[in-house]
Parts: C-alpha cells; sequence; structure tokens
C-alpha cells in the first residue's frame, strides 16, 4: 500500500525524483575514480601485484566511500531544494519506510533540514 503512494508522488513529481537520485548517484562513483587515481600509484609502490586478501580491506572502504557520498548528495539536495520545494512535496522523497535504517535516517536528514519535529508520516 506504501509503495503506490510513493509511485503515484513520484509520477507528480519527477523532476524531484530525478534530480535526487542524480544528487545521490552521481557523487559516489566520481569519488571512487578519485580514490583509485590517488591510491593507485602509492599502491603499486607497496605491492606491484594486489592478492585477493587485499580487497578484504578494500571493499569496505569503498562501500563505505559510496554510502558516504550518497548521504552528501542527498544532504546537498536538501541544502538547495529546501530554498524552491514545499516540505509536504519533499516529504515523500523521504519518509519511505521500506529500508529500516535508512529510511530512519532519511526521514531525519528531512526533519534537519526543513526544521520539522514530530514523527515520521506514513
Amino acid at each position: 500500500m506504501l509503495p503506490r503512494k510513493y509511485l503515484e508522488h513520484q509520477r507528480g513529481h519527477p523532476v524531484l525524483w530525478v534530480s535526487l537520485f542524480c544528487a545521490m548517484l552521481i557523487p559516489p562513483p566520481a569519488a571512487i575514480a578519485l580514490l583509485g587515481w590517488y591510491l593507485g600509484p602509492h599502491l603499486r609502490q607497496i605491492k606491484p601485484v594486489p592478492g585477493w586478501l587485499d580487497f578484504f580491506w578494500f571493499v569496505p572502504l569503498v562501500l563505505a566511500l559510496f554510502v558516504g557520498c550518497m548521504l552528501i548528495g542527498a544532504i546537498s539536495w536538501l541544502a538547495v531544494a529546501r530554498r524552491f520545494v514545499p516540505s509536504e512535496t519533499a516529504r515523500p522523497l523521504f519518509s519511505y519506510l521500506g529500508v529500516p535504517v535508512f529510511s530512519a535516517l532519511s526521514a531525519r536528514l528531512f526533519q534537519c533540514a526543513y526544521g520539522q519535529r514530530g514523527g515520521r508520516s506514513a
């Protein structure tokens, strides 16, 4: 029942959804490419041929960087959009209750950006 409501909101405001997805999904690959560009020469000096065990520390680093950049993108989008987008229009973008940890985090980000207190809306 909840996803249909959010799908209808998405159809009504496609520019908001696309801009939010771009703000969240463009910075992570760019940051990972910059990390590889910066660390590549230094890591090749330490170990020219990485083994399969070397991926155990690199994969969590890349995942943390990816999630962190998505969070920075969402915060940036909120900082810009709160001047142009009313809170009633932007609330469904950040109040989907489907993923436990990230849904609570996005609802908290929305409340901080728009200065609203209280519980999550369904």
